[in-house]
């Protein structure tokens, strides 16, 4: 993404707890090297974004659902371009998308990561509740609010453009 999509002078917001998740905590050598290095993750990240001098990186640490309210509240600008990667689970996954809506330009891309997340050969696992995958949460958003985007693509991730 940042070799293609971001110019010179481009700026990238990250918002991420760098914590891991409950299916990091669940691998073992992932398990491991998070109790050994809890700052592993966003050291790791920091490293990975240092290659782009040219882009602009806004790090964001915390949980999306107690930081988007307030870029919502507090930005006058918005954005072309929103990528969802977060939480597995729909409620969380919902209201990230409720508040990209606010923060996207008409014209602007969002996309939705692990839209098949949980899933195997279409059906979602046994062993998992509704709410324990994305995919109700962004057909949910994408329900309420079909008439402002155009579906562009759907597979393991969900592309739509709002529409002017």
């Amino acid at each position: 993404m940042c070799e293609n999509l971001l110019r010179e002078g481009g700026q990238l917001d990250v918002i991420d707890t760098f914590k891991g998740t409950p299916e990091e905590w669940g691998m073992r050598k992932v398990e491991k090297r998070l109790l050994c290095n809890p700052s592993g993750l966003i050291e790791t990240f920091k490293h990975n974004i240092s290659f782009f001098s040219h882009i602009d990186f806004n790090i964001m640490e915390g949980s999306s659902q107690a930081l988007l309210p307030k870029l919502c509240d507090q930005t006058r600008e918005f954005y072309d371009f929103i990528y969802i990667d977060a939480s597995h689970r729909s409620a969380d996954t919902f209201v990230d998308a409720y508040y990209a809506h606010q923060l996207l330009k008409p014209g602007g891309i969002l996309v939705f990561d692990d839209y098949e997340w949980g899933s195997e050969e279409g059906q979602r696992r046994p062993d998992l509740a509704p709410n324990d995958t994305p995919q109700l949460g962004i057909d949910l958003f994408y329900r309420l609010h079909q008439e402002a985007y155009s579906l562009i693509w759907q597979g393991y991730q969900v592309y739509l453009s709002k529409n002017n």
